[in-house]
């Protein structure tokens, strides 16, 4: 799965970044900024979940939904997004 630079939502231009460190956290979706940022790590199945999981949040924030979001619903969400995402041809 091809993680984007950059895509959008609603007209806002979204950027996607990645950093050696953020702490524990794989991802951190930064509203303010429209900014996703990822954690570089080696596996790249991890890094597809941690960006399909901060963009739920990217999306959620951009229906309106100010947070905080139920993390577990984010998870399933994400995974399920990652899942068709794989899958398509």
């Amino acid at each position: 799965m091809l993680i984007p630079t950059t895509f959008q939502l609603a007209g806002i231009t979204w950027k996607v970044k990645f950093r050696k460190r953020l702490g524990d956290n794989l991802g951190l979706c930064q509203r303010d900024k429209a900014t996703i940022l990822l954690k570089q790590v080696a596996e790249p199945s991890t890094i597809e979940l941690a960006f399909t999981h901060e963009l739920v949040h990217a999306i959620k924030f951009t229906m309106g939904d100010d947070g905080p979001h139920d993390e577990k619903e984010v998870d399933s969400f994400g995974y399920l997004l990652h899942q068709f995402l794989i899958t398509q041809k």
